[in-house]
């Protein structure tokens, strides 16, 4: 189930529970992670691959205590992990909803994106969306790619782009 809401609703609920926060291991990667400390379902509001930073939209001094093991376990069950917090604008969220309908394995330009949500002209602004994604791999950003077929940028670092593409088109073949 994903909750969407806004930044400042999200940051309402870190001051009354606080996150949860740890590394575990992916097939493509060590990822961040970081679980709203709510129980029993700890919903995921953010999933990162490497050293990127997060760019949170509010700071996250103060509210966090780290669990790699609870971490793991949900890594362990993704993509069934079910429980999913998206903070942003209206509009990400309607970016998010459009990425959440492309099919694994197959990769989609920005602009086809924006164009199937009528918004064609707003292409850089789908993108910028795309790029404020907090949960990779679960959301798929990593899916979308320039008008040429090149992979173009991708918040995590390409070869974490390359890898889940990769992995996704294994999953469609097998």
């Amino acid at each position: 189930m994903i909750t969407w809401m806004s930044a400042l609703d999200l940051k309402d609920l870190v001051l009354e529970y606080g996150f949860i926060e740890g590394y575990g291991e992916t097939p493509f990667g060590t990822a961040y992670v970081l679980l709203l400390n709510r129980n029993p379902d700890f919903p995921l509001c953010a999933l990162a691959f490497g050293d990127r930073d997060l760019d949170f939209p509010f700071s996250l001094e103060g509210t966090r205590v780290r669990d790699d093991d609870l971490v793991q376990s949900l890594l362990d069950k993704i993509p069934q992990y079910s429980s999913m917090i998206l903070a942003g604008t209206e509009f990400q969220h309607n970016v998010w909803k459009a990425l959440l309908k492309t099919q694994e394995g197959e990769t989609l330009p920005y602009q086809s994106l924006a164009s199937s949500m009528g918004i064609a002209h707003k292409t850089r602004a789908v993108a910028n969306a795309i790029g404020r994604n907090p949960i990779s791999w679960i959301v798929p950003c990593h899916r979308i790619v320039r008008k040429s077929g090149q992979l173009g940028g991708y918040r995590w670092g390409l070869p974490a782009k390359e890898q889940l593409l990769e992995f996704e088109q294994h999953a469609k073949t097998t």
